[in-house]
Formats: C-alpha cells, sequence, structure tokens
C-alpha cells in the first residue's frame, strides 16, 4: 500500500504544476516572439535579460525584494484568514447571497484609486501596499470560501450526529474535505493577485521595493530592467505555486484525487 501511494505521490504532483510549467514556457515563447517583431529597446530578448542576470542581480536588488516578499507575505496571510472568517461566517449564517453582492462591489474598484485613497491615508510605507493587497484579495478568497461550502448538504451534518459524531466529526468528516480544495484554491489565486497588487502598491506610494525599481526603470526607459522585474515576477509566481501544490500534494492528497 505505501508502495503504491508512493509511486502515486510524484505522478499526482506533476499533474496539479504541468499546467503552471507549460503557462511559465508558453509566456517565455510569447515573450521571444514579439521580441522578434518590436525592437530590443522596447521588448528585449528573454535570452538577453537571462544572459543580464547578473549584472541585475546585485545587494541592492536582493534587498529591495526581500521588502517586497515581507509585504507580500503580511498582506496574504492577513487577506486569507479575513477572507475564511468571511466566507464560513456567511455560509453560518446563510447570508452567502448579500454577502457575494457586497464583496463583488469591492472588487470592480480599480487599483489605482485605491492606491491613491491609501497613500493619502497612510502615506508613504509598508500601509500602502499591503492595505491593497488585503482589500484587493479579500473579496474573491470570501466568495469563493462560501461558494465552496454551498457544497456541502445540511443532512451530511446530520448523518453524523445520528452516528453519535460530535463538532469535531463534523469538522473533520464534513468540513475539511470541502475546505481543502477551496483553501489551496484561495491560496493560489490569492498569491497571484498579490503579487500584482504589491507591484502597483509599490509603484504608487514606497520608496522602495520591487514596485519601486520599476518605477525608476521606467523613467530611465530601461526596458531590460522592467523585463527582468517581469521575469522575477513570473518566476516567484511560479515557485509559489510548486509549493503550494507540494504541500497539498503531500498532506491532503486524499482530497485532490
Amino acid at each position: 500500500m505505501k508502495k503504491t501511494e508512493s509511486t502515486h505521490l510524484p505522478a499526482l504532483f506533476i499533474q496539479l504544476i504541468k499546467k503552471n510549467l507549460v503557462g511559465f514556457f508558453a509566456f517565455l515563447l510569447l515573450w521571444e516572439i514579439l521580441s522578434l517583431i518590436f525592437p530590443a529597446y522596447i521588448i528585449p530578448s528573454p535570452w538577453l535579460i537571462i544572459r543580464k542576470i547578473p549584472e541585475f542581480l546585485n545587494q541592492e536588488f536582493v534587498l529591495h525584494l526581500q521588502i517586497s516578499l515581507f509585504r507580500l507575505l503580511t498582506g496574504f496571510v492577513s487577506a486569507f484568514l479575513i477572507a475564511t472568517f468571511i466566507g464560513i461566517a456567511a455560509y453560518k449564517l446563510t447570508l452567502f447571497e448579500y454577502t457575494e453582492n457586497i464583496l463583488s462591489l469591492f472588487q470592480v474598484i480599480p487599483g489605482a484609486i485605491l492606491g491613491i485613497i491609501f497613500l493619502i491615508i497612510f502615506g508613504v510605507g509598508n500601509n500602502v501596499p499591503i492595505a491593497m493587497i488585503i482589500v484587493m484579495s479579500i473579496p474573491i478568497m470570501a466568495i469563493n470560501t462560501s461558494t465552496g461550502l454551498r457544497k456541502i448538504v445540511r443532512e451530511q451534518e446530520e448523518v453524523v450526529y445520528i452516528f453519535g459524531g460530535g463538532t469535531l466529526e463534523i469538522v473533520r468528516y464534513v468540513y475539511i474535505p470541502v475546505l481543502v480544495p477551496v483553501f489551496r484554491s484561495n491560496i493560489l489565486i490569492g498569491t497571484g493577485l498579490a503579487l500584482k497588487v504589491i507591484v502597483l502598491g509599490e509603484y504608487i506610494g514606497c520608496e522602495n521595493g520591487v514596485g519601486f525599481l520599476l518605477s525608476n526603470a521606467q523613467t530611465l526607459f530601461r526596458m531590460d530592467m522592467v523585463f527582468f522585474y517581469l521575469m522575477v515576477i513570473m518566476t516567484i509566481a511560479l515557485i509559489f505555486q510548486i509549493i503550494v501544490n507540494f504541500l497539498f500534494v503531500e498532506l491532503f492528497r486524499k482530497y485532490l484525487d
């Protein structure tokens, strides 16, 4: 049995990340095609950027990247916890339809407008990108959580009670099988959205971080640096997706089969 499970685990893991890898290489292929159409000072070749990595990957960039990752994780974890609470509360109180309508309104607010508002409220610093991540990530994750929980049939809980189960058994046999795929989806969606928002937030309201470096590169019209930062962001997103898939396959693979 253990041999079968150990054989099945790598196959399931590869299946989960295959689309991410295909998407990443498709992005590089599209980038290469566009670099053949446009001049190098507008869209440089990805291979040119790869050759310049040692030049760009200096101590200053690493420091800015660490700051961005701190803001990213702080904002995402906060948004994930709040969104999970809202989604579960909306389901338990049977208010998911009202909650989804309200949250949907927040989804249409442009990030640039939020950035300006938070910049006026908080000033330059960590608070602007972190607040943007929280506000822009909560709606989609909360709606996803409440929608996933709606798959639970109330009779399932009653069956567990009939057979002598309590709250722990309800959580184990009813809620966890539904919430595990939802949490995986929320983490993948949330980190991807947070990566986009962190760059915008730092672009608008910070004096450090990758978004700030991107603003400087734009001012100097250094498109090679712009595309280097793009490659870094895409690579971080791919690494996050692989780590998340690995953890969920390793810990909760029976809910993902």
